[in-house]
């Protein structure tokens, strides 16, 4: 008969786990909780800034694209993004409203697909602007400033995911776009952790990414 092996005890594990991070150089150490304390303070500014509606009047409203189904259907959240810039121009508070996306699956086109939701939701067609080159947010804010400067200017309201609008304001800021509040889309799922993973470095990217 073979032997059993007894299960580890928690205090030998713990004991195992203590001798593995002391091996660990102090300096890495460091770095790591530095690097982990960095990310959960800003994950905690942009969480509570996208949290933070600033419904004001404005010129114009901001959609930023995300994903759409393969039917062709806006996906959950940006069905709710389309939920809540039909509100704004229904509330009075912008008399237009430009989407901005690239490519979707199954041939489709977020900024089409965003603009057909918006009609769904009793916005006016004539009231619509599509810009089809928004396949990342740094290209949908260039897109949005050469919008204004043909124009005359303006200031926009930005709609999109909480996790995205610090980065996204920050892209339209960059290009030189009046930003006068940002709204939230009310939706939210587990795969919001993953968001606020890349939006840390994605914000210090915009930060000091060349123009151009």
């Amino acid at each position: 008969m073979g032997t059993c092996r007894a299960a580890p005890r928690l205090a030998d594990v713990v004991a195992v786990l203590r001798s593995r991070v002391r091996a660990v150089p102090l300096a890495l150490r460091v770095a790591v909780a530095a690097g982990v304390v960095a990310f959960l303070l800003h994950s905690a500014v942009i969480v509570t800034d996208g949290l933070r509606d600033r419904a004001v009047p404005a010129d114009l409203a901001v959609v930023l694209g995300t994903r759409v189904e393969p039917d062709g259907e806006p996906a959950p959240p940006l069905a709710a993004r389309l939920d809540a810039a039909a509100a704004l121009w229904h509330d009075g508070l912008v008399p237009d409203l430009l989407v901005s996306g690239g490519p979707a699956p199954g041939g489709h086109q977020e900024a089409a697909v965003m603009a057909a939701g918006l009609e769904a939701r009793g916005v006016p067609p004539e009231r619509i602007l599509q810009d089809p080159t928004g396949v990342d947010t740094w290209a949908s804010a260039a897109a949005v400033a050469e919008h204004l400067a043909r124009r005359g200017g303006g200031e926009v309201l930005v709609v999109s995911q909480y996790h995205h609008l610090s980065r996204a304001e920050l892209a339209l800021r960059r290009h030189g776009v009046a930003v006068a509040g940002t709204v939230h889309a009310r939706y939210a799922d587990i795969r919001d952790l993953w968001s606020l993973v890349r939006e840390f470095p994605g914000y210090y990217w915009y930060l000091i990414r060349p123009l151009g």
